[in-house]
């Protein structure tokens, strides 16, 4: 039998290496689609309002941007809504103190923002990993739109899809950027049925996003 030269040796061990990188991406990922089905059931149990949140500008933001700078990013989330941070895997939750409601119930609107380390992959790659790992995980996942974007001047993308949850249909949009070998995953989760209602200030909160370096 021939043995592998060292050029094919090389490429079979890189070829390794780089699957089980996006191995590592995709475990990641489960983890974090993972909490934000718990934030979609912590939401509900939410009640206490922070009375620390400053006035709101135009678009309904805070005028004063959470700062986690620890993880590289500061945002305007919603002005009023509730801070958490007790979400394992998601730094930052902000969640809507006044539920909406539908058939199944009531149902706080959450922005969640987490932040994994990439791995070596590019955006494109992170992206289409998303999706086939949301895919596979969220029951009924169906994708409305996926589209690029500039935030802060690095490269992202937008992407709207559905899901059901506990027979809950839900509308989230996703932001997702790389910066400095990290992905920032900023989640808005609301009803279907309530879209509309939060689709602007969504978009407004996650293209307030700023990324810096991490050291």
């Amino acid at each position: 039998m021939d043995k592998p030269t060292p050029h094919h040796a090389h490429h079979n061990k890189k070829h390794a290496t780089y699957g089980m990188l996006l191995g590592l991406v995709a475990f990641a990922i489960v983890l974090l689609i993972a909490a934000l089905v718990l934030s979609t059931h912590k939401s509900s149990e939410v009640t206490q309002r922070n009375h620390d949140t400053p006035s709101q500008d135009s678009a309904g933001l805070s005028t004063a941007p959470y700062d986690g700078m620890f993880a590289g990013f500061k945002i305007n989330p919603p002005a009023d809504w509730i801070i958490d941070r007790k979400i394992p895997t998601i730094h930052v939750s902000f969640i809507n103190p006044k539920p909406d409601s539908d058939a199944t119930g009531p149902f706080k609107a959450n922005l969640n923002v987490a932040t994994q380390v990439a791995n070596g992959v590019s955006l494109d790659q992170f992206i289409a990993i998303t999706k086939k790992t949301q895919l596979s995980t969220l029951t009924n996942y169906k994708e409305v739109i996926d589209r690029p974007i500039s935030v802060g001047g690095v490269r992202g993308h937008i992407i709207e899809a559905t899901f059901l949850n506990d027979n809950r249909e839900l509308h989230i949009a996703q932001l997702i950027a790389l910066n400095n070998n990290n992905a920032y995953i900023v989640t808005g989760t609301t009803l279907d049925a309530t879209w509309s209602k939060y689709q602007s200030l969504f978009d407004a909160s996650q293209m307030s996003l700023r990324l810096s370096t991490v050291k």
